[in-house]
């Protein structure tokens, strides 16, 4: 009304400082110190939550500025309009644009989870609960030809013990020839296995199961074994970090190989000796921080578990034979418990601070649509997917779901999936 009457506007106005007026169209817009530029004309000024405002922006992000970012976006609207405020509408505009959450979204995360039991439960023998994985390849030489081998980690999800074996290949019938020697080495049937969802690991995983029901149906062999079944646990597909455990050892192991080998190239057994040597030096690195105080204990390592200390000694002297084996044993038992007693005071509560993704967010529910990223694809290639179900954890947060996309439906970590629009309720 006051620029109707060609008054100026009071000073408690918003619109003081950018000295509006009524242009020859009838529109108000902006004054200040360019209304005599001869190539500039000031920009209309529009109210910020007005709906044509809206569409405007959208407009000028979409169109103009081809799903820039806020200033470049601000910039091109300047030309023609001025809205007061405008970053915050930009800002939202921009979180609520598909495009933009197509090619710049970062993929949904979670609080970190529980640790699982196989992690803090003390007083069972080393590798009662496993996780194991693949690596490699290693090349080989066999008299005048290489070939390639590869390795297999089986790592104890408590005490974080190691054991390493060679693979002559990738299939089903090496990691289960493998996973057999292991367990007749450690002398430990595990009671549950964790690994990620390799199609070798499935296999084996089939090919146990087979295994040991032919074992239960076998009368002659139930006579002299009881053969107990394996828990194996598959990790969804893509979830590297699920697995961090033993994924971390198998970055120590070769960061040793580095060291040791460099760029040699050896034979199978020097290869089988070396890993040998892996596994021991790995089995003796240190799980609690070590004291620069001579009186404190020795930090633990594995070894202190599996073989009493990293250079241990279990000879009792001047024992009699007749009770050698029973004082020998004792000694064994009490090795362990201390161990035991030091790892549940001063190993076991380092695993309870949380190291990143401290607060929980949003779950994704059924009827989200998201995108299911990929390692070997380039994000515009990245399918579409619709959340078909959900996978809660123990605390009620999703950190699985199933996602149905043109190709099939798969399970998947959330934080291999980028969420695009909320289900419509």
């Amino acid at each position: 009304m006051s620029l109707l009457k060609h008054r100026q506007l009071p000073r408690q106005s918003q619109l003081y400082r950018l000295e509006p007026y009524l242009g020859q169209d009838g529109l108000l817009r902006v004054g200040g110190r360019l209304q005599d530029a001869k190539e500039r004309t000031g920009p209309i000024l529009l109210p910020r939550d007005h709906p044509v405002t809206k569409i405007i922006a959208r407009e000028a992000h979409a169109v103009g500025a081809g799903h820039s970012r806020r200033e470049h976006t601000l910039s091109i609207l300047w030309c023609e309009f001025w809205i007061a405020r405008c970053r915050p509408l930009l800002d939202k505009i921009i979180k609520e644009c598909v495009t933009c959450r197509r090619n710049n979204w970062k993929p949904t995360r979670q609080m970190e989870a529980m640790l699982p039991d196989d992690r803090t439960k003390p007083r069972e023998r080393p590798f009662t609960y496993t996780g194991t994985d693949c690596f490699g390849p290693f090349t080989v030489r066999q008299g005048r030809k290489s070939t390639e081998r590869y390795g297999c980690i089986f790592t104890c999800l408590a005490t974080r013990a190691v054991h390493l074996e060679v693979l002559e290949s990738l299939d089903t019938d090496a990691l289960l020839n493998a996973t057999v020697r292991f367990i007749a080495r450690k002398g430990t049937t595990p009671k549950r296995i964790r690994s990620d969802n390799g199609s070798n690991m499935v296999g084996a995983c089939k090919e146990l199961r087979a295994a040991v029901r032919r074992w239960r149906n076998d009368e002659r062999i139930n006579r002299h074994f009881q053969k107990k079944d394996i828990e194996w646990v598959f990790n969804p597909p893509a979830a590297s970090h699920m697995g961090g455990v033993w994924e971390r050892q198998i970055q120590t192991v070769r960061k040793v190989l580095r060291a040791i080998v460099g760029t040699q190239v050896l034979d199978e057994y020097r290869l089988q000796t070396l890993f040998c040597e892996v596994e021991a030096i790995i089995n003796n690195r240190l799980i609690t921080p070590a004291s620069s105080d001579v009186r404190d204990l020795e930090a633990l390592t594995p070894a202190h578990i599996l073989h009493g200390g990293p250079h241990a000694d279990l000879s009792l002297g001047g024992c009699l034979l007749k009770d050698s084996y029973q004082r020998r044993w004792r000694h064994v038992q009490f090795l362990a418990e201390r161990f035991w007693k030091r790892w549940v005071r001063e190993y076991l509560p380092l695993l309870c601070k949380r190291q990143k993704y401290i607060e929980p967010t949003r779950n994704l529910q059924e009827g989200d649509l998201v995108l299911v990223t990929g390692e070997n694809l380039p994000r515009n290639k990245w399918p579409l997917g619709r959340v078909t179900a959900v996978v809660p954890g123990a605390d009620g947060l999703v950190r699985q779901v199933r996602v149905q996309t043109v190709s099939g439906e798969f399970r998947r970590p959330v934080t291999r999936v980028c969420l695009l629009e909320h289900a419509t309720p």
